[in-house]
């Protein structure tokens, strides 16, 4: 429909040949071969998906496009505020979290100010209109059992943006993201993520940090129990490593 909130298409898939992830909790059953694999079809599925050139496809009026609204990355200025934003979850972590010291908080805030100078360089003049799934993690694939295909589901937070690179930035953050709870998934990601980048990014280790910090904390703005918060801690416990990993992957 046009408000986006409608079915862009469908196809019957046969609950024996396909295999999906109601929680990404439960990639902590797989093994390493099986692991990698559902990995490597995220991957693919964001290089793929994530910033394609949709401006002649005629579904693309049904997508949402709100440039000034809640999607942090159909615009420059919308991941700018977002970054500005993390200021406030960084220093409710140190409320909550009494072992989080004040020069840990300083330097989560340091982090995210240099992560952001990053992402402002992401953006595009181009008018050509690129696709942005808005919701993109394990949850919301199809993986074929013979390991051929994999289909995206669940495009109610779909839209569109002038700025591909930030529409594969804002996909693959969330989706790394969300891997929290199962941290061998999170490291394949970022391996095999700073793999298809390439030379699109002009530093490529900035734009990795920045990736890793924005996964870390984006999703800790929507925490409100406490159980929420220590999830949210326990992304940001992750974060040291992430980085060191980033560095490694460029030395």
């Amino acid at each position: 429909e046009k408000d986006g909130t409608g079915m862009i298409a469908f196809e019957w898939l046969a609950p024996a040949d396909w295999q999906f992830f109601r929680l990404s909790d439960r990639l902590v059953d797989l093994k390493a071969p099986d692991l990698h694999s559902v990995v490597d079809r995220l991957i693919r599925a964001i290089s793929v998906m994530s910033g394609a050139n949709i401006t002649s496809d005629p579904r693309v009026d049904l997508l949402q496009f709100r440039p000034s609204g809640p999607s942090r990355c159909q615009s420059p200025e919308q991941v700018a505020l977002t970054w500005a934003g993390f200021k406030e979850v960084i220093d409710r972590l140190g409320t909550i979290f009494p072992t989080m010291t004040r020069s840990q908080v300083a330097w989560y805030k340091t982090l995210t100010k240099e992560a952001s100078q990053t992402t402002d360089k992401l953006g595009s003049s181009q008018l050509t209109r690129h696709f942005l799934h808005g919701d993109f993690d394990v949850t919301q694939m199809g993986f074929s059992r013979d390991r051929r295909r994999f289909v995206v589901l669940d495009f109610e937070s779909a839209s569109w943006t002038y700025h591909p690179r930030l529409a594969r930035f804002c996909d693959a953050t969330n989706c790394l993201g969300r891997l929290y709870s199962v941290p061998a998934a999170q490291k394949i990601f970022i391996e095999r993520f700073a793999s298809i980048t390439g030379d699109e990014h002009a530093n490529q280790r900035d734009y990795m940090r920045a990736t890793v910090i924005f996964a870390s904390l984006y999703l800790a703005k929507f925490a409100v129990s406490k159980a929420e918060w220590e999830k949210a801690a326990d992304r940001v416990r992750h974060l040291e490593e992430h980085l060191q990993l980033v560095d490694s992957l460029y030395r």
